[in-house]
């Protein structure tokens, strides 16, 4: 089993850009309260140990004060899911019209960024862009299909979608009134709990204003 610091340690790289990012950000995320000389060497020694981990001769480069992953060594499934989205939107963008998003670029989100448990304040940035950019893509998925007049089709990518991230609330707001259009108040109701549950989970609790509105037409 991998050492838990360690692997944070890469994930710091990879949420931080994984291209040239500054060694300097990396210690100040993961050892905030060390003096400098401690902190540079705690990194250091993390650094030698997780390349040792990972043992893959330059997989990790570390130049000029920055650190950067090897692509032509290893592949990122976050870095291709956003490389895959922006090819996507630009071709929104450019045909001006609704793009059917594959469904092998969709499978490559697998749930939040480091997962659903806490993961570092330092990761959240990082989190929520990627997951909006998930939130985006099933949006456009759904808009092709429905265009098309495939309603049934949206709620079940939606759903699907909800179901591999619990915690993207602005899914369930596509998806409830989709639901009660098609007469469906006991999906609707049973996806608006899952919703609640996750955000008291994971969120403290905090729904958006659009999440009670949903809750208030359920409740007529």
């Amino acid at each position: 089993k991998a050492p838990h610091r360690l692997l944070e340690l890469l994930a710091a790289i990879i949420a931080f850009g994984v291209q040239e990012v500054p060694f300097s950000q990396v210690i100040d995320a993961m050892w905030p309260e060390a003096d400098g000389d401690t902190a540079h060497e705690n990194f250091k020694k993390s650094l030698a140990r997780l390349r040792k981990l990972l043992a893959v001769n330059d997989v990790i480069q570390w130049q000029d004060g920055k650190l950067s992953l090897n692509r032509s060594l290893c592949w990122v499934d976050v870095l291709t899911f956003e490389h895959r989205a922006e090819g996507i939107e630009s071709l929104v963008v450019e045909s001006n019209r609704s793009t059917p998003v594959p469904t092998h670029t969709l499978a490559l989100y697998t749930g939040p960024f480091l997962g659903l448990a806490d993961s570092p304040v330092w990761a959240h940035v990082g989190r929520d862009r990627v997951r909006m950019t998930f939130v985006r893509l099933v949006n456009r998925h759904c808009d092709h299909v429905q265009t098309a007049g495939t309603v049934d089709a949206a709620i079940r990518s939606l759903e699907q979608a909800v179901a591999v991230d619990p915690q993207a609330e602005a899914l369930y707001h596509r998806l409830i009134p989709l639901l009660l259009a098609q007469g469906r108040q006991a999906d609707a109701q049973r996806h608006y709990q899952t919703c609640m549950k996750a955000c008291e989970q994971w969120r403290n609790g905090v729904l958006s204003p659009e999440t009670l509105r949903l809750g208030q037409i359920l409740m007529r």
